[in-house]
């Protein structure tokens, strides 16, 4: 579990970084997907991408500012943009593609959180 934590870690710090949101939000490679989550602004919303599989064509992130749980998918390939859930939900699925690197079975990260130890 621990090995997973540390890399999602790693992706959030990069993408706290207000200089990088402001970039991104006056990058032309960005304006579809911009336009995509409804013109927002990146730095105003928090943007902030957490996780990303199929090394990262498929991002996940959330908008801080929102102050909820919902994560949205991004899929960098064809420039779209969807709701995908809950923090809860994605880490239940997150747990569902995952090797635990520990002991090389599947379905293994996350077990507490999916069985409601931490509520």
């Amino acid at each position: 579990m621990g090995c997973y934590l540390v890399v999602i870690c790693i992706h959030i710090n990069h993408y706290l970084d207000e200089y990088l949101r402001k970039e991104m939000q006056n990058n032309i490679d960005y304006q579809d997907f911009i336009k995509n989550t409804g013109n927002i602004n990146l730095s105003d919303k928090q943007f902030l991408v957490f996780a990303g599989i199929n090394e990262n064509i498929i991002r996940y992130f959330m908008l801080a500012a929102d102050k909820n749980d919902i994560v949205y998918e991004w899929n960098t390939n064809e420039d779209t943009v969807r709701e995908f859930g809950t923090l809860f939900d994605f880490l239940r699925y997150y747990r569902k593609i995952t090797t635990s690197k520990i002991t090389g079975k599947h379905n293994n990260d996350f077990k507490e959180l999916t069985t409601g130890h931490l509520l």
